[in-house]
Order: C-alpha cells, then structure tokens, then sequence
C-alpha cells in the first residue's frame, strides 16, 4: 500500500506523476476555498429537489465537494509531502527537518572485547525472539535478519501495532 501511494508501482515515472498531482490537489483545495466565500455555511445545506434541474445539480456539486475535501486534502498534503522528500530533499534544494534514517549498529571493538575472549554461546531463533518479547511484549516479530558479518547484530522486524507504519517498520538489533 505504501509502494502505490508513494510511486503508483512505476518507480520513477509513478512519483512524478504522484509529485504533481499531490502539488495540484493542494493548490486545487486552496483555491476553491478562496474562491467559495463563506463555504462552511453550506455544509448541511442540502441540495434544492424542487427547483430545476441545473440548479440542483449545481447545488449537488457544491454539496459533494465541500464533503470530499478532506479527502481531497490528504490527497494534496501527501503527495506535496513525497514532493519535499524527493526532489527537493534528496537534491539539497530544501533542508531535511527529520533525522536522517538510522542504519544498523554494528558491534565496535570494545563491545567485542566486553564479551569476552571465549566463543560466546550461539543462540537460537526463538531465544533471541523470546529475549526481544521480555523486553518488549507489545512487539510482534515479523522477521529475523542474521549478522551478516562478525560485527553486526541480529535485526528483528516486527510492529507494535502502530496504525500508519509498515509491519516491519520496527526493529530491534
């Protein structure tokens, strides 16, 4: 779901086109908020049945758009936002407010050493998902990334239940 709205599956063409669209919504919105003086006093209003037909059916319009605009709004917000990210971001036209993203930690030296200089006992899957659930009981592992090499640390993705974040969009290492 997060693949279609970012980039409708067409990776590069997919994000212009949500880019755009997103930016046109917004300027879309703005403007027929300006342009309907007074719009929030027709909200319950509903259209004229007895007069005629062009009537109601500009009545209808008015109607169903002041009802859509939220809908219409987060259409505009959300693709103004992949906007900022990607072009105006990734290309240092506009700063980047939010803190980059985290990569895997990896073990230094010293935390190697504290280990000790035996071979540590390896543990199992369910233990290291055993150990993350008595830290963390809300968590649900979705998956488990072993080290790729000795100084990294296993990865568990999972969720806690988190309504707009991915189901692996939590880890623990």
């Amino acid at each position: 779901m997060s693949i279609l709205h970012k980039n409708l599956f067409m990776p590069l063409i997919g994000r212009a086109v949500v880019n755009v669209f997103g930016v046109l919504c917004l300027i879309g919105l703005i403007t027929g908020l300006i342009s309907y003086r007074k719009f929030w006093k027709q909200f319950f209003k509903l259209p004229r049945w007895n007069a005629n037909f062009r009537v109601f059916l500009g009545d209808l319009h008015k109607f169903l758009g002041l009802w859509s605009l939220w809908f219409v709004l987060i259409i505009g917000v959300t693709g103004s936002w992949w906007f900022y990210q990607n072009p105006l971001v990734n290309y240092g036209v506009v700063p980047q407010f939010l803190p980059e993203r985290t990569i895997d930690p990896a073990l230094t030296k010293h935390d190697l050493k504290a280990l000790g200089k035996g071979i540590p006992s390896p543990l199992t899957s369910k233990e290291i998902v055993e150990a993350v659930h008595k830290h963390d009981p809300e968590f649900i592992p979705h998956f488990l990334n072993p080290p790729e090499h000795n100084g990294m640390a296993y990865a568990i993705h999972g969720t806690k239940h988190d309504l707009l974040t991915m189901k692996w969009g939590s880890s623990y290492y």
